[in-house]
C-alpha cells in the first residue's frame, strides 16, 4: 500500500522538466545501461587497469569485494523500499481506478529510494575504491568511465517517471557509501597496493625488490 503519497514542489518540477514523452523507452534505456553497460564498464575498466600492470590475477578478489558491496547495498535498499512505500511518479499520474492495473501493481509503491541508482553507484564506487587500494596507476580511468554512466542511469529513472529526484539522489548516495565503505573499512588490509613486490635487505644495507 502507498504510505508516502504526498508531493513536493522540487520533485514535481524536476519530473516535469526531465521526463521523456515516451517513458517506456526511457525505462528500457535505463535498464540496459544499469544491468549491462555499467557492470561491463566498471568491471571492464578495472580489469584493464589491472592488466596494464600485469596484475590481472587480482581480479577474482576484486570482483568478490565489488559483489559484496552491491549485495549489502541492495539488501538495505529493499528493506527501505518496503518500509517506506512511496508511490512512483507514473503511478501518481493515474486515476485511482487504474493504479491497480499497471503491469506490476506490487511495484507501484517502491519509489524510495532508487534501486537502479543504488546498484550502479555501488558498482562504480567499489571498483574505483578497489583500484585505489590496489594502487593501480590508471585508477582515474575507472572513475572517469564509471561515474558518467552511473549518473546517466540515475537521470534515466527520472526520465522514465520511475523515481523522483530525491529517490535517485539518496539511491546514488547510498550506493556510493556502500561502494566505498565495504572495501575501505573491511578489506583495506587484504588489498595491498602490490602484493607481488617484496623488499629484501642486502648485507651492505641496500634493498632489492623482486616480483614473483
Amino acid at each position: 500500500a502507498c504510505r508516502w503519497c504526498a508531493h513536493n514542489g522540487l520533485d514535481d518540477a524536476v519530473t516535469r522538466r526531465l521526463a521523456w514523452d515516451d517513458i517506456g523507452a526511457a525505462a528500457t534505456v535505463g535498464d540496459v545501461t544499469a544491468f549491462l553497460v555499467t557492470p561491463l564498464a566498471s568491471m571492464g575498466t578495472l580489469a584493464l587497469v589491472a592488466n596494464r600492470e600485469d596484475r590481472l590475477g587480482e581480479m577474482p578478489a576484486n570482483l568478490l569485494v565489488m559483489l559484496e558491496a552491491v549485495t549489502v547495498s541492495a539488501a538495505v535498499n529493499q528493506l527501505v523500499k518496503f518500509s517506506v512505500g512511496r508511490e512512483r511518479p507514473f503511478v501518481s499520474d493515474l486515476p485511482p481506478e487504474l493504479k491497480g492495473l499497471t503491469d506490476h501493481p506490487a511495484d507501484n509503491n517502491l519509489s524510495f529510494y532508487s534501486g537502479h541508482s543504488n546498484l550502479v553507484f555501488a558498482l562504480v564506487v567499489s571498483a574505483g575504491t578497489v583500484a585505489h587500494l590496489r594502487g593501480y596507476e590508471a585508477e582515474p580511468y575507472v572513475w572517469g568511465v564509471g561515474v558518467p554512466v552511473a549518473a546517466f542511469v540515475a537521470y534515466s529513472r527520472i526520465a522514465a517517471k520511475k523515481h523522483y529526484l530525491t529517490d535517485v539522489l539518496l539511491g546514488s548516495a547510498a550506493g556510493a557509501a556502500f561502494g566505498f565503505a565495504l572495501p575501505w573499512f573491511f578489506h583495506r588490509e587484504a588489498l595491498p597496493a602490490d602484493p607481488a613486490l617484496t623488499l629484501t635487505p642486502l648485507p651492505n644495507g641496500a634493498m632489492v625488490s623482486a616480483r614473483f
